[in-house]
């Protein structure tokens, strides 16, 4: 077995805690929550309460160290898989995806304000 050192390394431990974080968010369905997206690396994880900015604060814009303690925590609750097109979707819109405002408009006859979340 050949022993990685330095960058190599490091890029697939980085690679396997992403997926392991992924998997787990996603019952390791590995699918976005909102639209169905299964590209893996169209793949992002969300704060569901929208308070990934400051979160984020806390490791210093560090995704890895971020994802580091997701999983030192034992994977708590408040965050989802979402592909980046509903991930910013949802941060431009209010906190709703363009697919939920379009969902409920067809489904649902209700209209949104940006607002309001589906419960």
């Amino acid at each position: 077995m050949t022993k990685f050192y330095g960058p190599k390394k490091d890029k697939r431990g980085r690679q396997r805690l992403r997926r392991d974080i992924l998997g787990n968010y996603s019952k390791w369905k590995m699918i976005c929550a909102c639209c169905g997206e299964s590209n893996y690396k169209f793949l992002s994880l969300d704060h569901i309460l929208e308070d990934g900015a400051e979160h984020r604060k806390q490791f210093n814009g560090d995704q890895g160290a971020l994802f580091r303690d997701l999983k030192r925590k034992c994977y708590p609750p408040g965050f989802q898989v979402l592909c980046y097109n509903c991930n910013l979707g949802r941060q431009h819109n209010g906190g709703i995806c363009p697919h939920e405002e379009i969902y409920r408009k067809k489904f649902l006859g209700k209209e949104t304000d940006g607002e309001t979340k589906l419960q």
